[in-house]
């Protein structure tokens, strides 16, 4: 009996308290990888389809995309002899409602270090960088990538044969925004924006 009491004390405390609607901001990542895989003399190409996982309610509010890093991680395998290998990548990506594609550059022409670990291509091109966002937010309302997004390398080997597995890896970072229904007696948040909830706005 005693328990029944103390339960309904503390719910009427929570209800005398009130609710009140507020907009909280948040900060969630992406991260898309894949491989390229190499086993060519001359010039080679080798494509990888990007796809991810990320949790972001239906009805939040994209504040800001940034690609926070493009990583590359080669390996060098059995029977590799090439000297060098030089190359470049882009991302694909469908439009007109996937009739036709376009291709944005992500990194130019460059030679690839072939060391152990993780290290960054030697630039970026902003064009790609852009397209990647985009891609993200993409992502973010239709639940997924586009059909048929991938990333390309293409390229040449010089001084023998590149036989490689060179994995790649994508980090994007996402603030988001959302109203939400909490107690008075809580702290944070801002005053809900007038396009309200369930907008999916504003980018």
């Amino acid at each position: 009996m005693k328990k029944i009491l103390l339960w309904c004390c503390a719910f009427s405390m929570l209800f005398s308290m009130g609710c009140a609607t507020r907009y909280f901001r948040y900060t969630t990542n992406l991260n898309t990888s894949g491989t390229w895989h190499i086993d060519q003399t001359g010039a080679f190409s080798s494509t990888s389809f990007i796809s991810g996982t990320l949790d972001v309610p239906d009805d939040a509010d994209i504040l800001e995309v940034t690609i926070e890093s493009l990583t590359l991680t080669p390996r060098v395998l059995a029977g590799h002899t090439a000297s060098s290998v030089q190359a470049a990548a882009n991302v694909t990506y469908p439009i007109f409602a996937g009739i036709g594609e376009e291709t944005a550059p992500l990194f130019p022409s460059q030679t690839l270090s072939l060391g152990n670990g993780q290290s960054p291509p030697n630039a970026l091109i902003q064009q790609g960088i852009e397209r990647l966002k985009k891609l993200v937010i993409d992502f973010i309302r239709k639940g997924g990538f586009p059909p048929r997004t991938r990333v390309t390398l293409e390229g040449t080997v010089q001084g023998g044969r590149a036989v490689l597995e060179i994995d790649y890896s994508i980090n994007a970072s996402i603030k988001y925004g959302r109203c939400q229904e909490v107690l008075n007696s809580m702290s944070g948040g801002e005053e809900c924006p007038e396009h309200g909830l369930g907008t999916g706005g504003p980018l």
